[in-house]
């Protein structure tokens, strides 16, 4: 079992076997996260991956200090209203 990470352990510049991550010294490092539709494409998502990391330099946060993982979703496990977006917007590309 893994155990919890708190603040203080970031500090730690180490490999952690049990999370696959590597602390770096910062303490706070932004992780954004990013949603989209399954089928958005690799070519999209690099510019998304690059774009949003610019905005975080451009605020005076280290490149390298900068995560972001881009989420492809299916249209099935996305619901909007209550209802799935497979059925909201069937047959729209």
């Amino acid at each position: 079992m893994c155990p919890i990470i708190n603040e203080s352990q970031i500090k730690i510049r180490r490999k952690n076997s049990c999370y696959g991550i590597v602390y770096l010294e910062e303490k706070k490092m932004p992780i954004i996260h990013v949603n989209v539709w399954d089928g958005f494409g690799k070519k999209k998502i690099k510019t998304v991956i690059q774009e949003i990391t610019k905005i975080f330099v451009d605020l005076g946060v280290p490149e390298h200090a900068v995560e972001v993982v881009v989420h492809e979703i299916p249209k099935s496990n996305w619901g909007i209203g209550g209802v799935p977006a497979s059925e909201k917007f069937k047959g729209i590309a």
